[in-house]
């Protein structure tokens, strides 16, 4: 364990935990990124029940969920077929060539 500790921290210095600012920047980062998650989910959920009659809030925040998992797994799909060569016929629809 101590070969594979001074093989990946071969460059850095040991420093006390208060002086690891990298550490920091990296927390700092993922409770902004949090919070612009949250904001923006509670944004459009507010949206739709303003613009969409008789929409309570959870069937917006439904259609956050499905949103959501169209835009997943159109990316997953995009993932999987980018070894092949495929023509966009209409968003969503797309066709692959061999």
């Amino acid at each position: 364990m101590a070969f594979q500790a001074s093989e990946t921290h071969s460059n850095t210095d040991i420093k006390p935990f208060r002086k690891q600012y990298r550490l920091f920047h990296a927390a700092f980062a993922q409770f902004c990124y949090t919070g612009a998650q949250v904001a923006i989910a509670s944004y459009f959920i507010n949206y739709v029940t303003e613009t969409r009659a008789n929409t309570s809030s959870s069937l917006a925040a439904k259609f956050l969920a499905g949103a959501q998992g169209y835009v997943y797994l159109l990316l997953f799909s995009l993932l999987v077929l980018q070894t092949k060569t495929f023509t966009v016929a209409a968003p969503g629809i797309f066709i692959v060539e061999d």
